[in-house]
C-alpha cells in the first residue's frame, strides 16, 4: 500500500493531467450546468417566444430565440443554445418535431448590423439536441429584414412551409425527409403577400389560410384557388380592433388564432362564426380593471387533443427600498386542455432527476478540477525553478509575458474610454436622425393610419417612402437602424408604420399609455434616450422622439434604435482583435529574435569547433529550415487571389480549378524531386543539394514576382518546388545521416521548431508586405531572403562521411524492394500519409470554417500562431521526455491518437469552440509526433539498408503527395456536410491506425516465436 501511495506521488504529473484532461472534457460538453444557478432544482423563463410539444416532448422557443428548452412532462432536461452562423441555429423563430424525435427549427441568420436578415433557415437536431444539418436555406438576395418563412409543418416524413416573394406570390414547399435536395413547389399569387401576411395555416385537404396585417382571415381553396374572406374585423368604430395573428389548423377541423387586437385566443368554425378559448387575462388571478393594461398573448400552439399553449407577460411594479419601484416583466407559459383546464401557468420548471444528479456531478469535477490545477501549477513551477532554463527562454518569457500585461492594461482603460465615446456617438447619431425624420412625416398622412385596413395605403406609403429614403443610406444600414411611428389611441400605444413591415398599422403595445414614458413625452414634447432597452425581441439602443404638427403639438412619436447586441458584439471583435493584433505582432518578433539567436550560437560554436570540415550538433540546420518555411509561407495568405488576379479568358481551365494550379504544381513538383534526387543526394552530398534547391528555389520566387499571367506564375511555381524538393530532401538526409538516435531526434526537433516558426512569421509578414506594397514584392523580398538560404547551406552545413562496405552496398535493397516492405508499407500508408491527411483539417477545413463562422483573418491565424508557440515551447521537453519513456513507436501511436480524439471532439460538437480544441491537439501532437515518426522511420533495420538520402527522399516524396491530396480528400468528404465528412475522415484514420496497432502486435509474437 505504502508503494502505491508512494507510485501515485511520484507520478502525480502525469496522472494528475489525465485526471484534468478527462474532466474538462466532461465540463466543456456539459457547460450549460453554470449558465444559471447551479444549485437550484428549477429553471425559469426569460423572454420567451413560442411553445411546441408532441409525444409528452415541449420545446420552448426562450432568451429572446438564442435558446431552446426541451421538457419531458414538463420537467426541464437540457438546452439547445442558439448564435450560431454554422453547426446550430442563429434565431429560432419556430420548432418542431417528428415522431422519431427528430427536432426542426425555424431559424434566421441575422445580419452583423443586427437587423436586417442574410438568410432563413430549416435547421435540424437529433433527439438528443445534436446538430444534424442544414435541410433548407432562403437566402435574403437584397439583405432585406422583412421574414419569408411562415408555418413550419413535420408529419409523415414530410417537411412543409410556406415561403413569401416580393413577387405578389408564395409558394407552399414541401421537403420529403428521404430525398432533402429536392422541393416540391405549389405556388400561389396575392398581392403584396409579402408585406401584409402575418402567418400561415394549411388544413388536411391542403387549402391554405392567411392572417394578415389588416386584420382578416382569408382561405384559398386548394382546388379552385379560389380566395375568401373566413374572418374580419366589424367594429369598423370601436376604441379596439381585431388582429388575428398566430395560426394553428386544430384536429377537429376549427381555426384558432392569436387576436392580439382584443387579446384573446380564439377559434374560428367553417362556418365563420368565431369563439373565445382564452379570454382577456384570463390566466391572472387578479385581473386590471383597464383593458390596456391586461396582457397581450404571444405565441400559439394546439395539440391534436386540442390543448392549447400560448405566452403572456405578467406585469406589476414593486416598491423598492428607496421608496421608489420598478415595473416587473414576468413571462409565463400558460396551458389549457380541451376541458378548459389550466395544466400550467408559470414561468417555472423542475429540472429531471438526471439533470441534478448531472448537475452536482459537473460541479463536484469541477472542483476537482481547479483543486488538480493547483496542484499541477505548483509542480511546473517547482520544476522551473529547479530546471536549468537558459537565459533566452527566460528573456522570451518574460517579453511576451510583459507584452501581453502591458495591452491588456493599456485596453482595458482606453476601451472603456473609447467605448463611452463610441456608445454617445451612436445616441446622437440616433438623436439626429430622429428629429431629421420626425420633421418629414407629414400631419395629413399620419392622420390617416389608424386602422389594421390602413396598413399599405397610400399615406403609410408615403411615410415610407419618407423613412426608407434616409434608412438607406449607406451609413444608416450599415449600422441596422430601424424605425417605428406610434399613436396614442383609445388610451393604447400603437405601433401604426415599421420600416421592415414589422408590426402592421395598428399593433397595440403592452402596458397603458397613462402614467407611461410615451404620455411624458406627448405632454412635454421632449426626446426620450435609452442605451440599453430589453425585450423579448431582443436588446437595443433607441431614441424615442415626438413628431409635431404645424401647431407644434405632438401627434405621434417616432422610434430610432439599432441592435445593441450587435454593437456590444462588434465593440468586442475590435478589442479582441486589437489584442490578437498586438499578440501576434510581439510572438512574431520573439520567434525572429529566437531565430537569430540561435544563428548566432550555431556560429559561434562552429567558429571554436577544433575540426570545422565534420557535422557538429544537428541544431545547426536549424536557421536553414526557418529561412527555408519563412520564404515559403510568405505567399501562403494571398497566393489563391494573386493566381486568379493573372488569369484570363484565354487560359485552357475555368478560373476555380486554374487558380489551385500554382499550390499543386508546387507540392507536386517537391515530391517528384525529393524521389529522384533521393538516389543521388548520397553522391552528389546534401550541401550541395541544398545549395542547388536554394537557387532554384529563389529563381522561382523571382519568376513569380515578374509574372505577367497564369502561366509563368504556374512556371515559377514548378521551378520552386524543384528548390523545394532538394532542400527538404537534403535537410532531412542531413539529420538522418547521424549515427546517434539522440542526434536524430535533436536534429528533427529543431526541424519541427523552426519550421513551424518559418511559417507563422512568414505568413505574417508575408501578408503585411503584400497588402502594403504588393504581391510582386513579396515575391523579390522572397527571393532576396531565399539566396540568403544560399549563404547559410556554405556555412552551416557540412557533408557526412559514410563508410559503407562492399556487402552492404551490394546488398541494398532497389527502390521497389524497399517500398514493398511490410515495415516501410505499414508505416506510409496506415500512419504517416493518413496523418498529414488529417493535417488539412487545420490548413485547409480551419479556415474556411472559421470564415463561415465570422471569424477574422487575424483570429484564423493567431490559430496558426498558437501551434507554433506550443510547438517551439514544448516540443523539446515533450520529445526528450516520451522518447525516454515511451520510445518512438509509442510517441508516435500518442500522436496519431490526439489527432482521432481532435477529430472526434469536433464531430461532437461542431463548434468555433471544439476547432480551436481540436487546434491545441493537433499543435502538441505535431510538437513531438513528426518527430517520433521521422525516428522511427528512420530508424528502421529497412530505412538503414537502402541509406539515408533514398530513404528521406521516398520520405518527402510521400510526404508531399500527402500534403497536395489532403485537401482534396477534405474537399470530396465534405460534400456529405461539415459533420459527416470529418465523421468519415476520422472513422478511416482510427480505423487504419488499429489496422497498425494490429499488424504490429502480430509482427511482435511472430518475432517472439523466431517466425519470419
Amino acid at each position: 500500500m505504502k508503494k502505491m501511495l508512494t507510485l501515485l506521488k511520484n507520478s502525480f504529473a502525469v496522472w494528475g493531467t489525465v485526471l484534468l484532461l478527462c474532466f474538462a472534457a466532461v465540463i466543456y460538453f456539459n457547460a450549460d450546468v453554470f449558465g444559471g444557478n447551479v444549485f437550484s432544482a428549477h429553471v425559469e423563463l426569460a423572454d420567451p417566444l413560442n411553445y411546441y410539444e408532441k409525444n409528452g416532448t415541449g420545446y420552448i422557443i426562450n432568451n429572446t430565440g438564442l435558446e431552446i428548452m426541451v421538457l419531458d412532462d414538463h420537467k426541464y432536461c437540457y438546452s439547445i443554445g442558439g448564435g450560431m452562423a454554422e453547426g446550430g441555429f442563429y434565431y429560432a423563430r419556430d420548432v418542431r418535431c417528428d415522431d422519431a424525435g427528430y427536432i426542426y427549427v425555424l431559424d434566421k441568420l441575422m445580419n452583423e448590423n443586427g437587423k436586417n436578415i442574410d438568410a432563413e433557415r430549416i435547421v435540424q437536431f437529433d433527439a438528443e439536441g445534436i446538430f444534424q444539418g442544414i435541410l433548407y436555406t432562403k437566402i435574403h438576395e437584397d439583405g432585406s429584414s422583412v421574414l419569408q418563412l411562415y408555418n413550419l409543418t413535420v408529419e409523415d416524413g414530410t417537411v412543409s412551409f410556406v415561403c413569401t416573394s416580393p413577387a405578389d406570390s408564395f409558394d407552399v414547399c414541401r421537403i420529403s425527409l428521404d430525398a432533402p435536395d429536392e422541393v416540391k413547389v405549389q405556388t400561389y399569387p396575392y398581392e403584396h403577400i409579402y408585406e401584409i401576411a402575418w402567418d400561415f395555416a394549411l388544413d388536411d385537404a391542403e387549402n391554405v389560410y392567411i392572417s394578415s396585417k389588416v386584420g382578416v382571415i382569408e382561405k384559398i381553396d386548394a382546388q379552385s384557388g379560389k380566395k375568401s374572406v373566413l374572418f374580419a374585423d366589424t367594429t369598423k368604430d370601436a376604441p379596439y380592433y381585431s388582429i388575428p395573428t398566430s395560426l394553428e389548423y386544430a384536429s377537429d377541423g376549427t381555426l384558432y388564432f392569436n387576436d392580439i387586437g382584443h387579446r384573446k385566443i380564439r377559434k374560428l368554425y367553417p362556418d365563420g362564426k368565431a369563439e373565445t378559448v382564452v379570454d382577456i387575462a384570463e390566466p391572472i388571478a387578479d385581473p386590471p380593471e383597464a383593458f390596456n393594461e391586461n396582457p397581450i398573448y404571444s405565441g400559439l400552439f394546439v395539440s391534436e387533443d386540442l390543448s392549447v399553449a400560448t405566452i403572456y407577460s405578467h406585469n406589476y411594479f414593486v416598491e423598492t427600498e428607496d421608496g421608489e419601484g420598478e415595473e416587473i416583466y414576468e413571462y409565463k407559459l400558460l396551458m389549457k386542455d380541451a376541458d378548459g383546464r389550466h395544466t400550467m401557468n408559470g414561468s417555472v420548471f423542475e429540472k429531471t432527476q438526471n439533470l441534478i444528479v448531472r448537475d452536482v456531478v459537473v460541479t463536484v469535477l469541477a472542483a476537482l478540477s481547479i483543486v488538480i490545477l493547483l496542484i499541477l501549477i505548483v509542480l511546473i513551477a517547482r520544476m522551473l525553478v529547479k530546471a536549468n532554463i537558459s537565459g533566452t527562454v527566460k528573456l522570451q518569457i518574460v517579453i511576451i509575458f510583459t507584452a501581453v500585461c502591458v495591452v491588456c492594461i493599456s485596453l482595458s482603460i482606453v476601451v472603456t474610454e473609447n467605448n463611452e465615446t463610441y456608445y454617445d456617438e451612436i445616441m446622437n447619431n440616433l438623436e439626429n436622425i430622429a428629429f431629421l425624420m420626425a420633421r418629414d412625416i407629414s400631419e395629413d398622412d399620419l392622420a390617416k393610419i389608424n386602422t389594421p385596413g390602413d396598413f399599405m395605403n397610400e399615406s403609410y406609403q408615403n411615410i415610407s417612402d419618407s423613412v426608407l429614403e434616409v434608412l438607406n443610406a449607406n451609413i444608416n444600414s450599415e449600422r441596422g437602424i430601424y424605425c417605428v411611428i406610434y399613436k396614442a389611441q383609445n388610451d393604447i400605444v400603437s405601433a401604426v408604420y415599421a420600416d421592415d413591415a414589422m408590426y402592421g398599422s395598428a399593433y397595440p403595445m403592452p402596458g397603458s399609455y397613462e402614467g407611461s414614458a410615451e404620455q411624458w413625452i406627448y405632454e412635454s414634447g421632449e426626446t426620450l434616450t435609452a442605451a440599453a432597452h430589453s425585450s423579448a425581441e431582443g436588446s437595443f439602443m433607441l431614441v424615442l422622439t415626438p413628431i409635431f404638427n404645424e401647431k407644434d403639438e405632438v401627434i405621434g412619436l417616432m422610434e430610432i434604435g439599432t441592435d445593441l447586441y450587435s454593437v456590444s458584439e462588434n465593440t468586442r471583435n475590435q478589442v479582441i482583435n486589437a489584442i490578437l493584433l498586438v499578440i501576434t505582432t510581439v510572438m512574431v518578433g520573439v520567434l525572429l529574435v529566437s531565430e537569430i539567436i540561435v544563428i548566432c550560437a550555431n556560429m559561434r560554436k562552429r567558429s571554436l569547433a577544433a575540426d570545422k570540415s565534420v557535422p557538429l550538433d544537428s541544431g545547426m540546420i536549424r536557421p536553414i529550415v526557418f529561412l527555408f518555411f519563412f520564404v515559403s509561407n510568405m505567399p501562403t495568405a494571398f497566393l489563391p487571389v494573386y493566381s486568379k488576379s493573372l488569369w484570363s479568358e484565354s487560359f485552357p481551365l475555368p478560373a476555380e480549378i486554374a487558380i489551385a494550379l500554382p499550390v499543386s504544381a508546387e507540392l507536386f513538383i517537391a515530391a517528384i524531386t525529393s524521389l529522384v534526387f533521393g538516389f543521388v543526394v548520397g553522391k552528389m552530398g546534401v550541401k550541395l543539394t541544398s545549395i542547388l534547391g536554394a537557387g532554384l528555389f529563389a529563381l522561382g520566387n523571382i519568376l513569380c514576382a515578374f509574372a505577367p499571367d497564369l502561366s509563368m506564375l504556374l512556371l515559377g511555381s514548378a521551378v520552386t518546388g524543384l528548390g523545394d524538393g532538394m532542400i527538404i530532401l537534403a535537410l532531412n538526409s542531413y539529420i538522418a545521416g547521424y549515427a546517434s538516435e539522440e542526434q536524430k531526434n535533436n536534429g528533427f526537433v529543431h526541424y519541427n521548431a523552426a519550421l513551424l516558426s518559418g511559417v507563422n512569421c512568414g505568413t505574417v509578414i508575408g501578408s503585411a508586405i503584400a497588402e502594403k506594397f504588393g504581391y510582386a514584392t513579396t515575391y523579390t523580398a522572397a527571393t532576396a531572403f531565399a539566396l540568403l538560404i544560399v549563404v547559410f547551406c556554405l556555412i552551416c552545413i557540412r557533408n557526412h562521411k559514410h563508410v559503407v562496405s562492399k556487402e552492404t552496398a551490394e546488398a541494398k535493397p532497389n527502390v521497389f524492394q524497399f517500398l514493398f516492405k511490410p515495415n516501410i508499407l505499414r508505416y506510409f500508408l496506415l500512419i504517416s500519409v493518413p496523418y498529414l491527411i488529417c493535417a488539412s483539417f487545420l490548413n485547409y477545413f480551419f479556415p474556411l470554417f472559421g470564415e463561415e463562422n465570422a471569424l477574422t483573418p487575424t483570429q484564423i491565424s493567431m490559430a496558426f500562431l498558437l501551434m507554433g508557440v506550443i510547438s517551439i515551447y514544448f516540443g523539446p521537453g515533450l520529445t526528450k521526455v516520451l522518447s525516454e519513456k515511451l520510445g518512438a513507436k509509442n510517441s508516435m501511436l500518442l500522436a496519431t491518437a490526439l489527432y482521432a480524439m481532435a477529430l472526434v471532439i469536433f464531430v461532437i460538437r461542431p463548434e468555433i469552440s471544439t476547432c480551436y480544441i481540436a487546434v491545441v491537439l493537433f499543435a502538441f501532437a505535431d510538437s513531438f509526433g513528426f518527430t517520433a515518426q521521422s525516428v522511427y522511420y528512420a530508424t528502421l533495420p529497412e530505412t538503414e539498408a537502402i541509406g539515408e538520402g533514398p530513404a528521406m527522399g521516398i520520405n518527402s516524396g510521400f510526404e508531399s503527395a500527402a500534403s497536395t491530396v489532403g485537401p482534396l480528400v477534405f474537399g470530396a468528404a465534405l460534400m456529405l456536410g461539415n459533420v459527416g465528412g470529418i465523421t468519415l475522415i476520422a472513422a478511416v484514420y482510427i480505423g487504419l491506425a488499429a489496422l497498425f496497432v494490429l499488424t504490429s502486435l502480430r509482427v511482435k509474437r511472430k518475432a517472439a516465436k523466431g517466425e519470419k
